[in-house]
C-alpha cells in the first residue's frame, strides 16, 4: 500500500452516525499523515420560517454562519481525537473548492460519505454542472447498515406494540 502524506475529510455535521471522520483519523493514523478536515456550507437558513432573520446584513449573517460552522467543525475534530487537524469550511462550489484545495495541499485521498460525493463531482444542481474531476482519490464511507437496519425495526416494534394496544386503526 502506498503512504499516504495528506488526507481531507469531508464532514457532514449535520449527520453525527457518519464513519467519515473516524476512517479518515485511523488512515491518518496509520500512515502518520497529516489530516484536514472539510465541511460545505450550502447556504442553510439559521431560522426558523416565520421568523425575523438575525440584524444585520446578509454579509454579516453569511460570515457570522460560516464562523459558527468552523467552530463546529473544530470542536468535532478536537471530540473526535485530532484536535490537531485543520479545519476549513467550503462556501462556493463544493467540487471545484473541493478540487482546488486538493491540488493547492497536494492532497493523496479524500474521505467522503455517498451523499456528500454526489455534490462534490456534481456540484449543488447535478444536471447543470460537469462532472468534477479530482486530483487524488475519493473514498467512499458507507453508512454503517446496522444502525438504518435499527431504526427501521425500532419502529416496526414501535407499530407493532401500538396495534396491540389499540393505539392504530384497524388496517394499519
Amino acid at each position: 500500500m502506498n503512504t499516504l502524506r495528506r488526507i481531507i475529510a469531508v464532514i457532514d455535521l449535520f449527520s453525527p452516525e457518519s464513519r467519515v471522520g473516524a476512517i479518515a483519523i485511523a488512515t491518518a493514523r496509520q500512515h502518520a499523515a497529516e489530516l484536514h478536515f472539510v465541511a460545505l456550507f450550502d447556504h442553510i437558513i439559521p431560522w426558523q420560517a416565520g421568523d425575523q432573520p438575525p440584524p444585520g446584513s446578509p454579509q454579516e449573517r453569511f460570515v457570522l454562519i460560516e464562523t459558527q460552522l468552523r467552530e463546529r467543525l473544530r470542536h468535532y475534530a478536537a471530540h473526535s481525537g485530532s484536535p490537531d487537524a485543520s479545519c476549513t469550511i467550503i462556501t462556493g462550489p463544493p467540487g471545484e473548492e473541493l478540487c482546488q484545495m486538493a491540488h493547492e495541499w497536494h492532497a493523496d485521498l479524500i474521505f467522503a460519505d455517498r451523499q456528500t460525493s454526489r455534490t462534490l463531482r456534481n456540484s449543488w444542481v447535478p444536471w447543470l454542472s460537469p462532472i468534477t474531476s479530482f486530483p487524488c482519490k475519493i473514498e467512499i464511507v458507507a453508512e454503517e447498515r446496522r444502525h438504518r437496519l435499527l431504526h427501521v425495526l425500532d419502529f416496526m416494534r414501535m407499530i407493532k406494540k401500538k396495534r396491540g394496544s389499540g393505539g392504530l386503526p384497524p388496517g394499519c
